[in-house]
């Protein structure tokens, strides 16, 4: 098993020009997601994570695309929806995801998995919390943790929160600087930043 945490934005958009469908196929739906996200400015395709349509990495992200995010969260004077989406490289295949209100500054809940801090877990509500237990992390919903959701191999774990903590001042960086291009002010960015120290 071969674990990474890939920083993902969620792009939520609508434009009254294309109604939400409500019964439509999976290529009926990505069609709908394209034209909307091309509606409202953005380059298109974009490339969502296989398994998590409106979860898109920020290494697949234009520099251009990231400034119109990054303007309109500090116009709508929210956080930078999304956060870390744990997957198995082998299988393609996304083991945990963002939940609702989690964003890119809750990667201090992966970071504390590295010294077996589990307590205050929040990747987003529904809650999920964690436990290690002698070489297992146990990922559950919160009010059950007599059901375990899914149990991962510790060590996997760690190698895959490490190359998160070694990517996480370049991906800062990436995002000042995008910033800086596009005129947005520091000072508004830096709050939505604080998953690095650099």
């Amino acid at each position: 098993m071969q674990l990474k945490l890939i920083p993902i934005l969620e792009l939520y958009y609508k434009h009254r020009r294309f109604p939400f469908p409500t019964q439509a196929t999976d290529e009926e739906y990505q069609l709908y997601r394209q034209q909307v996200l091309a509606a409202c400015g953005f380059e298109v395709p974009l490339t969502s994570l296989p398994d998590q349509p409106y979860n898109y990495p920020i290494t697949t992200l234009s520099d251009a695309d990231l400034a119109r995010i990054l303007s309109n969260t500090i116009k709508h004077k929210t956080l930078l929806e999304g956060g870390y989406a744990l997957v198995d490289v082998v299988q393609g295949k996304t083991l945990i995801s963002t939940r609702c209100c989690s964003d890119l500054n809750d990667a201090s809940s992966w970071l504390n998995l590295l010294p077996q801090n589990t307590a205050d877990f929040w990747i987003g509500h529904p809650i999920m919390h964690c436990d290690i237990q002698e070489q297992n992390v146990i990922f559950h919903e919160y009010d059950q943790p007599e059901k375990p959701d899914l149990i991962l191999p510790l060590d996997a774990v760690i190698i895959a929160v490490k190359e998160l903590q070694t990517l996480l001042p370049a991906l800062k960086m990436r995002l000042l600087s995008v910033a800086l291009q596009h005129g947005i002010p520091r000072r508004k960015i830096l709050p939505l930043l604080s998953f690095s120290a650099l």
